[in-house]
């Protein structure tokens, strides 16, 4: 997008009175470019304006990968982003894990690589039956995750919804 003391123009030919105007050029995720030119008349101005970019990239590695990125609070999809030079507040979270915030600051031209892992919320179970001799199994989305007869303490068993069978 371009201007001319707030004039927008697109790209190609416009006519203009004679006169010095103010030509401002910009583009999202590209520095601006501003210039003084001077329209004569009868003359024919030609520029070719080449805009440089102006992002640095984030790339993030997370475990879980379903686990939801956003960015100053906006769901992003994806692990690598295109940003604008500043500093940006990015959120990780995934059910039945704890969320985990970071800031980072992106830097014109600079890459920055971050690994998340999230913590798994755990609970504990503690289980009795009889008769002791009862095989027992507690399945999640019907894959076994755990198998045992009788009575049974787990102090780390990860947050969810579980089947219980016994027999």
């Amino acid at each position: 997008k371009a201007t001319l003391n707030s004039i927008e123009i697109k790209s190609g030919l416009s006519e203009l009175a004679p006169g010095k105007y103010i030509l401002e050029v910009k583009a999202n995720k590209y520095d601006g470019f501003k210039e003084e030119i001077d329209i004569k008349l009868g003359e024919t101005l030609r520029k070719s304006i080449n805009l440089s970019k102006n992002t640095g990239l984030l790339t993030l590695d997370v475990k879980p990968e379903n686990a939801i990125i956003s960015i100053n609070k906006e769901n992003k999809p994806g692990n690598s982003f295109e940003l604008v030079p500043g500093i940006y507040e990015v959120e990780i979270k995934a059910e039945t894990f704890y969320s985990e915030s970071i800031t980072v600051q992106i830097e014109k031209g600079k890459t920055i690589n971050k690994e998340i892992i999230l913590r798994q919320k755990n609970g504990s179970l503690q289980f009795t039956i009889k008769p002791l001799i009862a095989s027992v199994t507690l399945k999640q989305n019907g894959v076994v995750k755990y198998q045992w007869e009788g009575m049974n303490l787990f102090e780390k068993i990860p947050e969810g919804e579980y089947e219980l069978t016994a027999k």
